[in-house]
């Protein structure tokens, strides 16, 4: 029999047989269809349960005795004992209410030595029918907001690597360039891949990974599992409803209705509507601990993925100067530096390392400013069509102060240990290569030496001043920086 016969022939309610089944007490079986079934065992069972609750036993010692554990009749003897003591206790108020009423006693007079234990006990509760068990025989509404708000955000988290694996490691997209709204658009995809995962999910296990860790379980009021169909809707209806369709301030406004509704009413819209239950399991620290663990474990593989448009194209130890061409313009697109490289090593920008620089900038005596200016360039070492050296002079004597802010190659110098000495190394050695050059990159003057990924690297800054020309507002350094990085 389904839930709803054995509900009228029990004549006990839904939840009180959610509450007896999760207790322990019964174990139906499942059908094909995920539908509870219930045996006549099953009805027995209950029916005992309401006989010995009407009479007042606990659930621990029907427990006890179902299991073996304890004999009914000294259980009953027991509840005897008790019921005579009630008994008792009940004539003697009766009987100290009837005399306090003889007596006449009022408040100013009382005896209160003499009565107290009668005024406590002379109370006349109100006739009421007794339930067929008492109301603790039931399953409450989960009202574990917080450990719901948990779970979904680690769902919506799982789905939103998945996309940003997709933009990151097959688009190659830097996910650090998303603007607002791109943000809103990617939150939103992770809404409508959940959606359908979601509702296969619920349909299958009654959980997902984020209810599993919270010990969360979501199944229809008739005890079954959801259908794909209702499952979708409810998290078609948490989405809209839940998270305003993480619209900004709205979705904030919808999430604390949503707290309200869980907190004060009879749940959230989408399980009154959908005519579902969320059961929770006790929340003790494993689940806490796996959780925590299970978030840091996502921060590490985003940021993994995160980092993905910035490997090189080639991740090769030997590279040909296209290969190395190709990872360095991968890199510097990645960082956001206007640094387009050409296989001859020369660069596109006017002004590598500076992103929207114009030529019409023009020096007091008329002439533009690239003339007389030494233009930065790499120059290649090749062994047997190998790339094996690459270095610059670098002398910025006639530029103007302001026009670049790597003047002296610093990035070129980063983009190329990434591309070139660490292209066959993991990321976490080229980042630590990375944070080696961060002296570099501060020197103003003097000389240094380095061993790098499998490379020697030089690099000299030599600054004589910067002068003022005259007529003119701008600086002009009298600088030349060399550099040079080498396979061992």
């Amino acid at each position: 029999m389904n839930i709803g016969e054995i509900e009228l022939r029990s004549g006990l309610e839904r939840a009180n047989i959610r509450f007896y089944e999760k207790e322990g007490f019964l174990t139906p079986t499942r059908r094909e269809n995920g539908y509870r079934d219930y045996s006549q065992a099953d009805l027995d069972t209950l029916l005992r349960i309401k006989l010995l609750r009407r009479l007042g036993l606990r659930l621990e010692e029907i427990r006890a005795i179902q299991n073996g554990e304890q004999e009914m009749d000294a259980v009953l003897q027991r509840r005897l004992r008790s019921i005579q003591t009630e008994h008792r206790e009940l004539d003697a108020a009766e009987q100290v209410c009837t005399q306090m009423r003889q007596d006449q006693a009022r408040y100013d007079t009382l005896d209160a030595q003499r009565y107290l234990t009668a005024y406590e006990n002379a109370l006349q509760p109100q006739t009421v029918i007794s339930p067929a068990v008492p109301e603790s025989d039931r399953v409450e509404p989960v009202r574990t907001p917080w450990r719901r708000f948990f779970a979904r955000s680690m769902d919506l988290a799982l789905t939103g690597m998945a996309w940003n694996l997709v933009l990151a490691g097959l688009l190659g997209h830097n996910l650090g360039q998303l603007n607002l709204f791109q943000q809103w658009i990617l939150d939103v995809a992770s809404w409508l891949l959940l959606i359908p995962l979601e509702g296969l999910m619920l349909s299958k296990w009654g959980t997902t990974p984020g209810k599993w860790l919270m010990g969360l379980r979501v199944e229809h009021a008739e005890g079954r599992l959801l259908t794909y169909s209702e499952a979708q809707a409810r998290a078609l209806s948490v989405f809209g409803r839940g998270d305003g369709y993480v619209v900004p301030f709205y979705g904030l406004y919808r999430n604390w209705r949503s707290y309200k509704d869980l907190m004060e009413s009879s749940g959230t819209e989408w399980d009154v509507n959908c005519d579902t239950v969320v059961t929770a399991t006790e929340f003790r620290w494993p689940r806490a601990a796996g959780y925590a663990a299970c978030t840091a474990a996502m921060y590490f593989f985003s940021f993994l993925i995160a980092v993905l448009p910035a490997r090189p194209t080639y991740r090769y130890a030997d590279l040909t100067v296209d290969q190395f061409v190709a990872n360095y313009n991968r890199a510097a697109d990645y960082f956001g530096v206007d640094a387009t490289l050409q296989t001859d090593g020369s660069y596109a920008s006017i002004f590598p390392g500076m992103t929207g620089t114009t030529g019409n900038i023009v020096v007091p005596d008329g002439e533009s400013v690239l003339a007389g200016w030494d233009k930065f360039h790499l120059n290649f070492t090749v062994e047997e069509g190998i790339l094996t050296g690459i270095s610059y002079v670098n002398s910025d004597a006639a530029s103007i102060w302001g026009s670049t802010p790597d003047a002296e190659g610093k990035n070129a110098i980063q983009i190329c240990v990434w591309a070139f000495a660490g292209a066959d190394d993991g990321l976490f050695a080229r980042m630590g290569a990375m944070d080696d050059l961060t002296l570099l990159t501060k020197m103003k003057n003097g000389a240094t030496t380095m061993e790098i990924l499998d490379c020697d690297l030089e690099y000299r800054i030599e600054d004589t001043g910067d002068t003022l020309p005259e007529g003119s507002a701008f600086w002009q350094k009298n600088r030349t920086a060399t550099f040079s990085l080498k396979k061992k």
